[in-house]
């Protein structure tokens, strides 16, 4: 046996040894984590328009690694454990990004990594595979290639619609079409127009009608492609409607328009217009069948039937996970523009207005203002699918989960969505969603809409492009890493919503910092109680299950939090528990599929009754239920159908489940028993020393019944040895 060990011993010291000898290999490129792990990433040509990435690690698990790169097409994709395969076509061959993270932290350092302060964190390094050669990977030099890929300026301004005298933040974002161009390094130039108010057109402003705080920027790295202007510019004549542009020298552009309503008449501007909403006589055309579409321009879900605006059509196709403008050949386009007039009423319907023939993508058809592109709107066409097999179906809500409800400032959380009918998951959906965020003040009841990066910034290219679910999604799609909010003390919302159909939404409150609102908080649960009508039912038996929401043994009846199921088996025999969802072992009620989230009605308690049943007999069951958004608070419930013999049925190690059961008795007794033992003998009361052992022992109680790792009894013996040392003292004492 000591031969085994021995060799088992130097295996392990061997594998130690290749591990650092290839992280230390020049081929790749190494990075190094603060907890002390160190990895070596590689990225190498794996034959005709595919690459390979390997990873090795020192001191960690690659199973804690994720890699996420980006290729020259602004595609997005994620490398489980950064080792595998990817895609890569040669013909769109330039420079791979590449992010590398391990458990959600960032490195601390990396090879070649900048001196600079002002350094971006993310992408530590750029692979450049024109003529099979990997380049130079400083990300502080950027190439003419890399800046011409910009073609627009888009333009957000807070606020919107400001007053005289009020000073107006600006956010510029250089763009490839509706995507960031995180390389922009160029000088971005402002200036300022007003309408003329007999021609209706725009020309350049006097200076006496504004401030403007800076006529130039040059971007930088460390801005990825988007920078935010404080009190940017200030308009001191309210007689005129202004355009801020922004420009380059390479003649790219964006504006923004700030409306007064002052000097023409509003029946000839957008007003309150602030997005398209279109309509199409089919979503999913043949190939070359002419689609009849009608556009109606809005302000917010409502018709503006005064916009008087110039619209403009480009169509984009699906590119993996984003959107890129599609090539002419591949679509027919009879209108590139149209002006409203005063008979449209704020909609007009195009007639034939678009074919598309190609059917080896899905399209979408993007509507926007000529004045101010992001007043917009898009339609997504499937060429040549069913209809039925593309469309929403019975699509009527989103369900969002997170990993984490309560991040730190600047700590990145997943989300997922999952697109429903009811209580079920519409695995059909074929839908776009897009987000929109929001954010409140500790104290404030009102939340306010931002898109500015000082309150949070969201993944590439979700912010720009939303989501578009594919069939391997069946429904559901968890996006890591998806935002980090970046001010404390704030509550903050993220609403998610189908772009076709506005009124199929859903909602995430995330917590960060000391908000107190009791809305966006669970209060001081800490564990959950179960009870059930019967603990050995019959096979095909319904049972119920009442789940009490719990601070220590007293009821939280303000609880308001998600609660989620789990169901294990395990035969007579077997000493493990194996988790299924597999219908063959249990139904659950389709109505919990979901979970459960509790409301004030329930007052911290809920009965769900005719719950589960179990289908195979001889085996034991456990129900766990657990917080969606804190799974340490939990608790679990054993079911026993037919005839299995094991009297250690329990998950706790160490104990049998008639032992577990004794402990869980004397915990929910232990506080009623000691206010008991205290009212009558006052000794007992001042008593620090037994007060402290009665805390020790409830401590440990707890720790048994959520089967702690490190919990104080490893058996019952141990434990009621100490329960009875306790028990003499408190009478020596009385």
């Amino acid at each position: 046996m000591k031969k085994v060990l021995l060799s088992l011993g130097l295996i392990w010291i061997f594998w130690g040894l290749l591990s650092i000898t290839s992280a230390s290999s020049t081929s790749c490129k190494e990075v190094e984590f603060a907890n002390g792990v160190t990895a070596c990433v590689n990225i190498e040509d794996a034959g005709t328009n595919r690459r390979s990435m390997t990873t090795d690690v020192d001191g960690g698990s690659t199973s804690n690694l994720r890699c996420d790169i980006m290729t020259p097409d602004s595609a997005l994709r994620s490398i489980s454990a950064c080792n595998g395969e990817f895609t890569y076509s040669q013909e769109k061959a330039g420079r791979i990004k590449l992010w590398i993270r391990y458990t959600n932290t960032a490195p601390t350092d990396w090879e070649g990594k900048p001196d600079t302060d002002s350094e971006r964190t993310y992408p530590q390094w750029v692979y450049d595979f024109d003529n099979e050669e990997r380049s130079d990977d400083d990300l502080t030099t950027s190439t003419d290639d890399d800046n011409d890929t910009a073609d627009n300026f888009y333009i957000t301004a807070s606020p919107s619609s400001p007053d005289e005298d009020e000073s107006v933040d600006i956010t510029v974002k250089a763009r490839d079409g509706t995507s960031t161009n995180e390389d922009y390094r160029n000088t971005a130039r402002f200036k300022v127009q007003r309408r003329d108010n007999s021609s209706d057109e725009w020309i350049s402003a006097s200076s006496s009608l504004y401030e403007l705080d800076r006529t130039s920027y040059t971007f930088t790295s460390s801005d990825d492609g988007i920078h935010e202007f404080s009190n940017l510019v200030t308009f001191t004549n309210d007689s005129y409607d202004y355009r801020l542009v922004v420009y380059d020298d390479d003649d790219i552009e964006g504006y923004k328009v700030f409306d007064f309503g002052n000097g023409y008449d509003s029946d000839y501007d957008s007003n309150d217009t602030d997005n398209f909403y279109l309509i199409s006589s089919t979503s999913s055309p043949s190939t070359s069948q002419y689609v009849d579409v009608t556009v109606r321009a809005r302000d917010g879900s409502s018709t503006d039937d005064t916009y008087r605006g110039t619209i403009k059509f480009k169509v984009q196709r699906e590119s993996w996970s984003s959107r890129i403008t599609a090539s002419s050949s591949y679509y027919t386009l009879n209108k590139t523009s149209y002006t409203f007039t005063s008979s449209d009423d704020g909609i007009h319907e195009f007639s034939d207005l678009i074919k598309f023939t190609n059917d080896n993508y899905d399209y979408r058809l993007v509507i926007y203002d000529s004045s101010d592109s992001s007043i917009e709107g898009y339609k997504t066409f499937y060429v040549n699918t069913d209809e039925d097999d593309e469309s929403n179906y019975d699509t009527d809500n989103f369900y969002l989960s997170t990993d984490d409800t309560t991040p730190n400032v600047n700590q990145q959380v997943d989300l997922t969505i999952k697109a429903r009918d009811g209580t079920s998951t519409d695995t059909a959906y074929r839908g776009t969603v897009q987000f929109e965020v929001y954010y409140k003040a500790d104290g404030s009841s009102t939340w306010t809409k931002t898109t500015s990066l000082s309150y949070y910034e969201m993944k590439y290219p979700y912010e720009d492009n939303g989501y578009t679910f594919n069939s391997s999604n069946n429904g559901l799609i968890t996006i890591t890493d998806f935002i980090r909010f970046r001010k404390d003390n704030y509550s903050y919302k993220v609403l998610v919503y189908d772009e076709d159909d506005e009124s199929i939404d859903s909602e995430k409150i995330f917590t960060v910092g000391d908000v107190d609102d009791d809305s966006d908080s669970n209060y001081d649960t800490d564990n959950f109680y179960l009870s059930t009508d019967d603990t050995t039912p019959s096979t095909y038996q319904y049972v119920d299950l009442t789940v009490k929401s719990r601070d220590g043994t007293s009821t939280d009846t303000a609880y308001r939090g998600t609660v989620q199921f789990e169901v294990y088996y395990k035969a007579s025999s077997s000493s493990t528990r194996t988790r299924t969802t597999s219908s063959s072992y249990y139904t659950m009620n389709s109505s919990y599929d979901d979970g459960y989230t509790f409301t004030s009605s329930n007052a911290g308690q809920k009965t769900f009754s005719d719950l589960i049943q179990f289908k195979k007999n001889n085996y034991s069951y456990k129900v766990l239920v657990y917080d969606e958004d804190d799974e340490s608070i939990d608790s679990e419930k054993i079911f026993t159908v037919g005839s299995v013999d094991d009297d250690s049925d329990s998950d706790v190690d160490g104990f049998t489940s008639s032992e577990l059961n004794t402990v869980e008795d004397m915990y929910d007794a232990r506080d009623n028993m000691i206010y008991t033992m205290e009212s009558s003998y006052s000794s007992l009361r001042n008593n620090s020393r037994r007060q402290t052992m009665s805390d020790d022992l409830k401590d440990a109680m707890y720790e048994i019944i959520h089967d702690n790792s490190n919990k104080t009894y490893d058996n019952f013996d141990d434990f009621y040895d100490a329960f009875l040392d306790r028990y003499r003292y408190t009478v020596s004492v009385r």
